[in-house]
């Protein structure tokens, strides 16, 4: 039995260290981004790294940094096995190794008026998929 509950255990952790799966992970995006406002997009660059790629429309610039991953996780189900050896029926807790797909994306738009200073930005993906931008603003001190 103590096999099995590590075995769940494992696969939980596992789950939630490649998901990314972290509270804080909007507010220090959140509180990262508010605070290039007023800034030069340089001071993004330096906070998040270089973009995909920008847009141009209506004298303003998007700045586009986005991440995009599919990647295949280990899941435990626990079932219950009967069966009978002989006269002797008996019956056991077993586990079944799985595999479940899962999409890890994440999309920031940080936008610029013509004089490159940031006046907006927005955000949206998964957890697992932001949590690359988001390890990078609390190196910087954002939390």
């Amino acid at each position: 039995m103590k096999l099995l509950n590590i075995k769940t255990l494992l696969s939980a952790s596992a789950m939630l260290v490649l998901t990314g799966c972290v509270g804080d992970g909007p507010k220090v995006l959140d509180a990262g981004l508010t605070s290039l406002i007023g800034q030069p997009i340089q001071t993004a660059y330096d906070r998040l790294g270089y973009p995909k790629g920008s847009q141009n429309m209506n004298g303003d610039t998007f700045y586009i940094w986005s991440t995009n991953r599919n990647v295949v996780m280990p899941v435990y189900q626990t079932g219950t096995t009967t069966g009978s050896v002989g006269n002797t029926p008996f019956q056991v807790n077993t586990t079944m190794p799985g595999m479940i797909p899962m999409n890890f994306n994440c999309t920031i738009r940080v936008i610029t008026g013509s004089d490159n200073i940031v006046k907006s930005w927005d955000y949206q993906g998964t957890t697992g998929g932001c949590q690359g931008y988001v390890q990078a603003l609390k190196r910087q001190g954002f939390k």
